[in-house]
């Protein structure tokens, strides 16, 4: 299972890019998909849950956001996780049972703390504005309007 939350553009969006010169996709594509990003990490600072709970060798999931960006000719992603921290946010999203170090069950368990899906739900349509609107600046300003 994966620890990355990834949002895709809009059929509208693909066809714009498709429409525009390659030179500009190439320049532009990268700013737009980490425009995007951004809200999707704003906002994934305010649902995380804060600290690191019992499991002080992981960072507290705030400070370890980070977006991979991949571009490849006229399309590209971007991967917004938690990096090493990646099961503890795991955890905090599904819940899990507790155990010990040696893998006994104590019979405790957490509650499900669904704050990707809900960081996601709250910042796809602002996500897609970002990049959108990034990319019509870039527009703008290579060739005018």
């Amino acid at each position: 299972m994966s620890n990355d939350v990834a949002i895709s553009g809009l059929k509208e969006t693909q066809q714009m890019l498709v429409e525009l010169p390659l030179d500009l996709t190439r320049g532009s594509m990268g700013p737009a998909l980490i425009a995007g990003s951004v809200v999707l990490q704003e906002n994934l600072l305010v649902n995380a849950p804060v600290g690191h709970g019992p499991h002080p060798e992981f960072a507290p999931l705030q400070e370890t956001i980070v977006t991979d960006v991949e571009v490849e000719n006229l399309s590209g992603i971007a991967s917004t996780g938690f990096g090493d921290s990646g099961p503890v946010a795991e955890w905090n999203e599904y819940g899990h049972r507790i155990v010990t170090h040696s893998g006994r069950d104590t019979g405790l368990s957490t509650a499900p703390n669904p704050f990707m899906r809900k960081t996601t739900d709250e910042s796809a349509d602002a996500a897609i504005d970002a990049f959108c609107d990034r990319l019509l600046s870039d527009v703008k300003e290579k060739y005018g309007q």
